[in-house]
C-alpha cells in the first residue's frame, strides 16, 4: 500500500512541475495518502523572525492568521520544536517527520494559540512535520494536519513521509525553476528583436517570438541538430566562438560581458549578432538537458528597435535623439551607417556622440558599446 502511494505521488509531482493544474491535483493526491490531512508547505527563518505558509485544503483566512498574529514561535510551538530539532540534531531532522503528540507535551500544544485559535474552530486534532530542507538561517517545512476522526499519524505515514519528502523538495524546486524560465520568455517576447537563450556548446534552450520566427525563415540564422547555426561554415566557427567566449563571462571566467558578429543572409542586410552572458537560471530545463548561459540578441538592420533605444534613453538619461544614435552604434553601424539610417548628417551623429559620451563617462565609441552591453545584459538578468 504504502508502494502504491509511494510511485503515485511521485508521479504526480513530476506532472505537476509545469501545470499548475496537476500540481493542484498532486496536493490532493498527498492530502488523500495522509488521511485527508489539510497540507501547509511553509518557509521560516530559524529565529522565528520571519515565516510564510502557503496551505492546500485550507480556508485561506486561515493562512492569513498563521502568517499574521500567529507567525511567532511563542504563538506557534510547532515551528519551535522543530527549530529545537533542528539544532540538536540536523541530520536526524530533516526529511525524518516529526509527530507533535510524540515530539512535544500534550497540553502545552493544545493550551497554545495555533491549536485554539487556528487548529480546533477548523476541526483539525492532529499534526506531523517534516524539514525538507534546512540552512544556517532558514528551513522549509511540510505540515500536515488532520482531524481526530483520521487519528493521530502512525508508523507508515511516517514512512510514506520520509521516503516521499526529497521528491517533493524536487519537484518544488523544478516548479520554481520552470516558474523562471516562463517568465523570463514573457518578458523576452516583449523585446522588438530575436533572442536566443543557448547553452554554452551552441544548443538552443528557447527563444522569444521573434527568434523562433528567425530561425523558421533559415535567412541568416538556422537550428541544426539543435544548435544555432550560420548560415557559411565560418560564420558558425566565429559564432561558436564567441559563445564560448561569452560562456566563460556567465561563469566568471572572464570579464568581458560581450562578443558581437555580423552573419550574412539570402536578402537584406546582414544580421548583427550580440552575444551577452546570463544566469543558468534564466532557462531552466527542468534538471535535464541543456542551460542557457548565451542570450544572443539578433538586430536585422530592416527593422526599427525602438524598444532598445527607450531602454538606452532610461538608462543614460539620454534624449529621444541621442538615444537613436546610441542604438545605431550598439546595433554595430559605423558613423556614415548611423547618419544615413536616420537620415541627419555625419557631423550631426559626431555632435550626438560627443553629448552621448559624456553622459555615459566614456571616451570612445567601443567603451560606449561595452556601457550599453553592460545595460542590456542587466536588464536580461533581472
Amino acid at each position: 500500500m504504502i508502494a502504491d502511494e509511494f510511485y503515485g505521488l511521485v508521479s504526480a509531482f513530476q506532472e505537476g512541475v509545469s501545470e499548475d493544474s496537476q500540481w493542484v491535483a498532486a496536493l490532493d493526491r498527498l492530502s488523500n495518502a495522509f488521511g485527508a490531512a489539510a497540507v501547509f508547505l511553509g518557509s521560516t527563518r530559524r529565529d522565528g523572525s520571519v515565516f510564510q505558509l502557503s496551505g492546500h485544503r485550507v480556508d485561506p483566512e486561515w493562512i492569513a492568521l498563521v502568517n499574521g498574529r500567529l507567525a511567532g514561535h511563542n504563538a506557534n510551538p510547532i515551528f519551535s520544536t522543530v527549530s529545537a530539532h533542528l539544532r540538536r540534531d540536523p541530520l536526524g531532522t530533516i526529511m525524518h517527520p516529526i509527530v507533535l503528540s510524540q515530539a512535544m507535551d500534550s497540553d502545552s500544544f493544545r493550551t497554545s494559540a495555533i491549536f485554539t485559535e487556528a487548529m480546533a474552530p477548523a476541526g483539525y486534532e492532529y499534526a506531523m512535520v517534516m524539514v525538507l530542507h534546512a540552512d544556517a538561517g532558514s528551513a522549509l517545512s511540510l505540515t500536515l494536519v488532520r482531524p481526530r476522526s483520521a487519528g493521530d499519524f502512525g508508523p507508515d505515514e511516517i514512512r510514506l513521509g520520509s521516503v516521499i519528502g526529497p521528491h517533493l523538495l524536487s519537484a518544488l524546486r523544478l516548479r520554481h525553476q520552470f516558474a523562471v524560465a516562463r517568465t523570463s520568455t514573457l518578458l523576452l517576447d516583449r523585446f522588438d528583436r530575436a533572442v536566443l537563450l543557448i547553452s554554452d556548446t551552441g544548443k538552443l534552450v528557447s527563444g522569444n517570438i521573434r527568434g523562433q520566427r528567425l530561425l523558421d525563415a533559415k535567412d541568416g540564422l538556422t537550428l541544426i541538430d539543435g544548435e544555432v547555426r550560420a548560415l557559411a561554415p565560418e560564420e558558425t566557427k566565429r559564432l561558436r566562438q564567441a559563445v564560448a567566449e561569452t560562456d566563460r563571462a556567465a561563469r566568471g571566467a572572464s570579464l568581458e560581458p560581450h562578443a558581437t558578429l555580423r552573419l550574412t543572409r539570402r536578402g537584406g542586410h546582414d544580421l548583427v549578432v550580440r552575444a551577452l552572458p546570463v544566469g543558468p537560471s534564466v532557462a531552466s530545463t527542468f534538471g535535464a538537458g541543456e542551460l542557457a548561459t548565451v542570450a544572443l540578441f539578433v538586430h536585422d538592420p530592416d527593422e526599427t528597435s525602438a524598444i532598445v533605444e527607450d531602454l538606452i534613453a532610461d538608462g543614460l538619461g539620454l534624449s529621444r535623439a541621442e538615444a537613436a544614435v546610441a542604438a545605431r552604434m550598439w546595433e554595430g553601424d559605423s558613423i556614415r551607417e548611423a547618419a544615413s539610417a536616420l537620415g541627419i548628417s555625419a557631423n550631426t551623429v559626431k555632435t550626438h556622440l560627443k553629448v552621448i559620451f559624456e553622459k555615459a563617462g566614456v571616451d570612445r565609441q567601443a567603451a560606449l558599446v561595452r556601457k550599453l552591453a553592460l545595460l542590456v545584459a542587466a536588464v536580461v538578468r533581472d
